[in-house]
């Protein structure tokens, strides 16, 4: 039998269009092989390579599927899911055909490869490759160099409060997106909208309140995403020897280690104490030597919002060593430490060859003026024949030259 040419091109067109038809979208799974990886798998039937793009504040990724229908809901939630948020889906009509738009809500910007495989698509994301730094380099030590943990995420439990920066977004509708600070009576004003009152709502109870107020009077069906870019009611001061002093957002259970870490880690002058300040608590002070380097965790305290946590330098007295000496001038000395004469020659780079050692003056003047002399002899305390000197602030030594 032989077919029309034209009925043969008829036939090949309406098959393609068949199979175009009959794509479709129709569950979405997620996969997590190990700690550090994450799937999402998007499969259907006749799945053709999605375009992708990558989009920031909050982070997403999102796959256009063309001639491709929905059969899955428009949001799936991935509870207790360190990667993402959710995944959300929504379907077009353009000249008759169909195309579906996959978008993946991130907790953090991770970088991506989207892979085509029997039956769908899979997207690979990995917390060793971040497209941009998460979190401030974090360390164990006090005076490590910075490295670059995993990032915090925040707690589902989380409330929103007061000064806090979010970003809400809706799917489809720019329109009504918006980037505002909680106001003191707790409210967020949105295009058209008006104020919708968010703090003491959890990130996704803001999301489902939202999407009431709109649906109310604009949309149908409306996906909310909300975005907290600045946790300001979550804040915690961190001052003093530090590396990074300033201000730090809890986003998630920290201890004092992990704070002290983000923060670069302790300074080479930071003293041995650290204090905690907690409204309507008393003053928690904690000893870092005995926290660091004797590995007391019973002193690695919780740390909460509003704490204001300050690890003051070492205390220092300054003297004054001049004469045969190496370094003559203005030594300083750790008051943790003894305070002695010895100290201080040792800390001006010890005496000089032609230093008469025996023969050292310590000019030491009162409160009212008055100077007084001390002699001294070095080479008898290094021997053990007399006893060290303590030394007081603004002493003044002098280490005489040996003429013999």
């Amino acid at each position: 039998m032989k077919f029309h040419p034209f009925l043969l091109l008829l036939l090949f067109v309406s098959s393609i269009a068949f199979a175009a038809d009959s794509a479709s979208i129709d569950s979405i799974n997620f996969a997590n092989p190990d700690p550090t990886n994450f799937i999402v798998q998007v499969q259907g039937k006749g799945l053709l390579n999605p375009v992708r793009s990558f989009m920031d504040n909050p982070p997403r990724i999102a796959l256009d599927f063309a001639d491709a229908k929905k059969k899955v809901s428009g949001k799936i939630e991935a509870k207790d899911n360190p990667f993402i948020y959710r995944v959300r889906t929504s379907e077009e009509s353009k000249d008759k055909k169909k195309s579906t738009r996959v978008v993946i809500e991130l907790k953090a910007p991770w970088n991506y490869s989207v892979t085509t495989v029997d039956g769908g698509v899979e997207v690979h994301l990995s917390v060793a490759d971040q497209k941009k730094p998460a979190t401030p380099a974090a360390s164990a030590a006090p005076t490590t160099s910075k490295q670059n943990p995993a990032p915090a995420v925040p707690s589902a439990d989380i409330v929103i409060g007061s000064e806090d920066l979010i970003e809400v977004n809706v799917f489809e509708l720019p329109q009504f997106n918006v980037s505002a600070r909680v106001s003191g009576d707790g409210t967020i004003t949105m295009p058209l909208v008006g104020s919708i009152e968010v703090r003491g709502l959890t990130k996704k109870q803001a999301e489902q309140r939202i999407a009431q107020a709109l649906e109310s009077k604009y949309v149908n069906n409306a996906n909310v995403s909300v975005y907290i870019k600045e946790y300001k009611s979550r804040q915690v001061s961190l001052l003093g020897a530090v590396k990074n002093p300033g201000a730090y957002f809890i986003i998630s259970q920290r201890s004092l280690l992990q704070l002290l870490s983000e923060a670069g880690g302790l300074t080479t002058d930071a003293g041995q104490k650290c204090f905690i300040f907690r409204p309507n608590s008393p003053r928690i002070e904690v000893d870092l030597y005995e926290l660091m380097i004797n590995g007391d965790q019973d002193l690695n305290v919780s740390i909460y919002p509003g704490d204001v946590i300050n690890v003051p330098p070492q205390a220092k007295t300054v003297v004054y060593v001049l004469g045969a000496v190496r370094t003559p001038g203005a030594v300083e000395l750790i008051t943790t430490m003894p305070v002695t004469l010895l100290a201080a020659i040792a800390r001006a780079g010890g005496p000089a060859e032609q230093a008469n050692q025996s023969g050292i003056q310590i000019r030491r003047k009162d409160a009212s003026g008055k100077e007084t002399v001390i002699k001294a002899n070095l080479k008898d305390i290094i021997s053990g024949k007399a006893e060290d000197i303590p030394l007081m602030a603004g002493d003044v030594i002098n280490v005489p030259e040996s003429f013999f």
